[in-house]
């Protein structure tokens, strides 16, 4: 859980920021300042000392100021309607305490960052099921851990998006600036943190179009962002990224590796896109967390132009690189069952083995995979005949998404059979 650190600022230092951050606290509407004002007076008593309400906002980083600021504006002017279209109030009527905020936390992924964590009162799941402004999107799996139940806001960027623990008391909630469709979300920053920053280029008029009444009050202490992701990305680029080799449960990975290197250069450096779709095996899987259809199973010429279009994309943004290290950065699995594979472009993509249950997870080919209860460790682990690469395209803004794509075998000749974008 974040841990709120206090500021001490120094009597000119304070003088100088002091009206304008009183101001921003008195900028609050009635239930905001409520939910805020409740939630430091119980940190008070766990903390054994005196600080107002006040005091405490003032002397928070900017970057939670904004959050809990932008999030809450979104919960005030969010109504909500049964299918009948009669009120069922608004979205601020389901929170019923705040228990931590989010800002730009070091070290921590974009689903852990520009966030609010709350508890939902009772029936909250019931109203946003019957809601339609909201839908059930595919579980979090993966990422924002432990709030798997998933509901996002319908309609064009920016949306809400809730997510619950399995007790249906706890959730976060965040807002994504950026469009979810893919394959914008791999280039326009939706899946890094940036997406959930009201403060980063563009998001605050975006926000403006959905819920009125938000004050820009960081503009003037707040620098540019893409600054920011290029140390990053370059503190990324710099570190070593540890590969175990598991040749013995990985047999034909040199194959994959040099049949994956041979697909990359076909697409990325010899713009080939043709060429690149020859790499696909004829019955494509899609499965993501991005809102794509409503339709839980696309049709397959449907994938195959949404694989299409993210080659198209890629190549628009990334230009003709003189080789894959100037446009594809390795990512380490998350999964510790996910084994990776040593090989000559390790730095460039991941190349890792997978169990015959985490592939079935991968292309959303089992019932369970929308499952919070689903465990597709609990199955039998034969690695060796399935395959996953998964990289993240390096962009000037720092703002790349992160790509899998699970290699199977079929008629003796490795073949991507998936892909799925994931947040950083």
């Amino acid at each position: 859980m974040v841990v709120i650190g206090l500021v001490s600022l120094g009597g000119s230092a304070y003088n100088l920021v002091g009206q304008q951050r009183a101001t921003q606290y008195g900028q609050m509407k009635e239930r905001p300042r409520q939910l805020f004002d409740n939630w430091s007076n119980a940190k008070v008593m766990g903390e054994g000392r005196t600080i107002t309400p006040r005091e405490r906002f003032e002397t928070m980083p900017i970057s939670r100021r904004s959050t809990f600021a932008a999030v809450t504006n979104a919960l005030l002017y969010t109504r909500m309607t049964d299918a009948k279209g009669r009120p069922l109030g608004v979205v601020m009527d389901l929170i019923d305490s705040l228990e931590e905020i989010a800002g730009q936390e070091p070290g921590e992924g974009s689903s852990e960052q520009f966030r609010l964590y709350i508890r939902l009162k009772p029936g909250a799941i019931d109203k946003l099921e019957a809601s339609r402004e909201f839908h059930r999107g595919k579980d979090n799996t993966i990422f924002h851990k432990g709030y798997p139940i998933n509901y996002r806001q319908n309609g064009s960027s920016p949306t809400m998006q809730f997510s619950i623990a399995l007790d249906k008391i706890r959730a976060d909630i965040d807002v994504d600036y950026r469009s979810s469709g893919f394959p914008k979300a791999l280039f326009n920053g939706h899946l890094s943190a940036s997406n959930s920053d009201v403060r980063a280029s563009g998001n605050y008029p975006t926000h403006l179009r959905r819920w009125p009444g938000l004050i820009d009050w960081w503009e003037t202490e707040f620098p540019d962002l893409v600054a920011e992701f290029a140390k990053i990305r370059s503190r990324v680029r710099q570190a070593e990224i540890p590969v175990q080799a598991f040749l013995d449960n990985a047999p034909e990975a040199t194959v994959v590796g040099t049949t994956a290197d041979l697909f990359f250069k076909t697409w990325l450096m010899d713009r080939d896109v043709p060429g690149a779709l020859a790499f696909l095996s004829k019955d494509l899987a899609f499965c993501s967390n991005m809102k794509e259809s409503k339709e839980k199973r696309l049709l397959e010429s449907r994938k195959k132009l949404l694989f299409l279009d993210m080659l198209k994309a890629a190549n628009k943004e990334l230009k003709k690189p003189k080789s894959l290290e100037e446009v594809l950065l390795a990512v380490p699995p998350i999964d510790p069952f996910i084994k990776q594979v040593d090989h000559f472009q390790k730095h460039t993509y991941t190349l890792a083995t997978i169990t015959d249950g985490d592939r079935d997870h991968f292309v959303c080919s089992s019932a369970n995979s929308e499952s919070t209860n689903d465990t597709p460790h609990d199955r039998p682990r034969v690695y060796g005949q399935n395959y996953v690469t998964k990289f993240r395209f390096i962009l000037d803004s720092g703002k790349g998404g992160i790509l899998r794509l699970l290699w199977v075998k079929e008629a003796a000749i490795w073949k991507i059979k998936a892909f799925d974008a994931v947040a950083a």
